[in-house]
């Protein structure tokens, strides 16, 4: 049995209070020079939680805005959305830590993420 609409989003809104709690605290309490890759590990899972649950809210808001009458297609897609996004940063931020984020990367990740997304959407 599926969860109603509204259990998902207060889910969400306390998975990424959760997970930007957790994040802080990564960030406050870790030496990067003398931790593990454990830490590295949870700290890209928190990056990549925290930016799925802010971007799938934000897409969630901005379609229940403009258009106000589909509820449950708007929530799939916002978390399908949300799910890209939080991809595409969390591989920027490893790039970046890892020192090789260039413009051109970056140029071809955005239109990998395109692609994918149009590829989802022709596929219904």
């Amino acid at each position: 049995m599926s969860l109603e609409p509204k259990k998902q989003i207060t889910i969400l809104c306390v998975s990424t209070a959760s997970s930007a709690f957790s994040l802080a605290s990564i960030l406050n309490f870790t030496d990067p020079h003398e931790a593990s890759w454990l830490v590295f590990a949870f700290f890209y899972l928190s990056i990549f939680l925290l930016c799925f649950g802010l971007f799938s809210l934000l897409a969630f808001g901005v379609k229940r805005w403009l258009w106000p009458k589909i509820y449950l297609n708007d929530l799939s897609t916002s978390l399908r959305q949300g799910m890209l996004l939080a991809l595409f940063l969390t591989f920027l931020v490893i790039l970046q830590i890892s020192g090789i984020l260039f413009w051109w990367l970056e140029l071809c990740l955005i239109l990998f993420f395109i692609a994918l997304e149009i590829f989802i959407n022709l596929k219904k």
